[in-house]
């Protein structure tokens, strides 16, 4: 979770985070990484598949409350970590265990959607990596076009309502 490829992504915040349990203003912490390239529904349906086996969400945040002072958790998720926390989120009211949540917060979610995911469908826009040397944009489409997770982010009816932005501006 602290790096991608070399990258300190979110070393920052586990940081953060494990300074946060050694003053003992938390009692634990836990990541759950997980593959964003599927559905929110179908990781909590299938698990979080990791070297050690298969991680159940549901469970992780049970455990979690179980060891907690309060018998809650707090969520604190980025980008489409939002929409999967909002999915665990209803399974646990589903179960009639919306009490375990004390707090969720979001960082960056696209709740209703993003413009770039159309444009990484039609164009593979923005998405090649390493300015196209390791990904260029038309592999980027081509990939964009079999991830789940893109449909999942094309802008909502809501959005459209919401957002003055036109989605796409056309060069005179």
């Amino acid at each position: 979770l602290k790096t991608f490829h070399g990258t300190p992504i979110y070393s920052g915040f586990t940081s953060f985070m494990d300074e946060l349990v050694a003053s003992g203003t938390t009692t634990e912490w836990k990541a759950l990484a997980y593959d964003w390239r599927f559905s929110p529904e179908r990781i909590l349906a299938d698990g979080i598949q990791t070297s050690a086996g298969i991680v159940d969400p549901i469970e992780e945040i049970e455990e979690l409350a179980a060891s907690s002072e309060t018998g809650k958790v707090t969520i604190v998720a980025h980008s489409m970590g939002g929409l999967l926390g909002k999915v665990i989120i209803k399974k646990l009211q589903d179960e009639g265990k919306e009490g375990l949540i004390d707090s969720f917060v979001m960082v960056g979610t696209p709740q209703l959607g993003t413009p770039q995911a159309a444009a990484s469908l039609l164009h593979g826009d923005g998405e090649g990596i390493l300015a196209g040397f390791i990904v260029n944009a038309a592999l980027a489409r081509k990939i964009a076009q079999n991830f789940q997770s893109t449909y999942d982010l094309l802008p909502s009816p809501r959005y459209f309502d919401e957002v003055a932005e036109p989605v796409i501006k056309f060069d005179p």
